[in-house]
């Protein structure tokens, strides 16, 4: 079914935003405060300008190509079709793993709250978590309906309420740029730099933008620089309002509870609420978007089923890869349900994919043979995933990385290219 074109500038923006800012801006608080004290609002954008060039290039490849897949496409088409799957699938399971990640944290937050569903298997909760929103999707609630107010409502209310709250009473601690220093910005930048992924979602959703060349660059830029300045206003007056020390630790709600019991007590169940609301954004703003990835190789005859994985409601949704994602997903979590080597499983296929399209955009021309992008802007782009991978490798040499995700990373990778072998050995019989 041919794709049709739904998705405005003010929703692609939306969605922009809702897909990134999920629980970092709130769980990070903490350990940002600690590291850099008042002047913490510094590591978003120090880590902004890191990303620029990347958001960049993947906008000018995405104006150029706007088709489902992202990141896949451009690989394949200005690489090699194998660096295009290796992109794709590697793209596609590290988002999972990321919706599996918030899965596992709301309801880590659902049993604390009812203590009777301790006696249902965890997964079995984070399954049918990821099945409602599944099939909530599926039945018309779409990345860019009411639901996506509900969710940006959730992320502009504590930030508001912060600012507004700092407008108020005045910082409460002095604003110091003491503990800012190289090494301390490199203990927590690619913290923040990681908070911030998610813009190249534009990418994957490409092909449902109306006029796409209007559209794809102004979502990119407009939604990334809103998020860095909205998540460096909020990261700068928590710091005036409250030390560090005064924040509670624990789930992700409770550092913004605390400020809000401290000031305002009669809406510390509001700013709770509006945190799981936005990290529930988070989730179903990837998951539904994701799922594009997995239509997209199955199309281009990478994965065997691609009758099924294909199949698209009439509200362009393509429900077979969205299923299959939600088992990616709660394999992820059935893994490990530790918040740390998520992070690294999620992170890992993530950056991986980053490389590959900032490759391919060095040698992206298009019909007279004319650069797509400037080569100063993809060197910076080359320069920023090259030092992420690297941090990522770093970290994964420190803390390790669990055999049972490389089995499933890996795993797809050899049936995707054992079925290519196949496929091609019975069109030539």
């Amino acid at each position: 079914m041919k794709s049709v074109r739904t998705i405005g500038l003010l929703a692609a923006i939306l969605i922009n935003i809702n897909v990134i800012v999920g629980s970092g801006i709130f769980i990070n608080l903490h350990p940002f405060m600690s590291q850099l004290g008042t002047g913490s609002f510094v590591v978003y954008l120090v880590a902004a300008l890191f990303l620029l060039p990347v958001v960049a290039v993947l906008a000018l490849l995405a104006r150029q190509q706007p088709e489902s897949g992202g990141l896949y496409v451009y690989a394949k088409t200005y690489l090699h079709p194998a660096v295009g799957f290796l992109c794709g699938w590697s793209y596609f399971v590290g988002k999972a793993i990321s919706v599996g990640l918030m899965a596992n944290l709301l309801m880590l937050v659902v049993e604390s709250v009812f203590p009777s569903l301790l006696v249902v298997p965890h997964i079995a909760l984070v399954a049918g978590l990821l099945l409602f929103l599944a099939s909530a999707n599926i039945i018309g609630a779409s990345l860019q309906g009411r639901v996506q107010w509900l969710f940006i409502a959730a992320k502009v209310i504590p930030v508001v309420s912060i600012l507004g709250l700092l407008a108020w009473k005045g910082g409460q601690v002095p604003l110091s740029f003491a503990q800012v220093s190289t090494d301390s910005l490199v203990a927590v930048v690619p913290i923040a730099v990681f908070a911030m992924v998610g813009f190249e979602v534009t990418c994957t959703i490409a092909h449902l933008f109306v006029r796409p060349e209007y559209t794809i660059v102004r979502a990119f830029v407009i939604g990334f620089l809103t998020v860095a300045t909205l998540l460096s206003l909020f990261q700068g007056a928590v710091s005036l309002l409250m030390p560090a020390s005064a924040l509670s630790l624990g789930l992700p709600a409770a550092q913004l509870a605390s400020i809000a019991e401290a000031y305002v007590p009669s809406v510390s169940w509001l700013m709770t609420l509006c945190v799981y609301l936005s990290i529930l954004g988070g989730t179903f703003g990837i998951l539904t978007s994701n799922c594009w990835n997995l239509h997209r190789l199955a199309a281009q005859g990478h994965v065997p089923g691609a009758k099924w994985l294909t199949k698209v409601t009439a509200g362009q949704v393509p429900w077979v890869s969205l299923l299959v994602e939600v088992c990616v997903c709660v394999a992820g979590v059935a893994i490990s349900t530790q918040q740390l080597p998520l992070q690294k499983m999620s992170v890992l296929g993530v950056i991986f994919a980053f490389f590959c399209a900032m490759l391919a955009a060095f040698f992206a021309r298009n019909a007279a043979g004319v650069r797509l992008v400037h080569p100063l802007i993809v060197c910076a782009a080359l320069c920023s995933t090259l030092g992420l991978f690297g941090i990522t490798l770093y970290h994964i040499f420190l803390y390790g990385i669990s055999v049972p995700y490389l089995v499933l990373f890996g795993g797809g990778i050899m049936v995707g290219l054992g079925y290519e072998q196949w496929r091609d050995k019975k069109v030539l019989g």
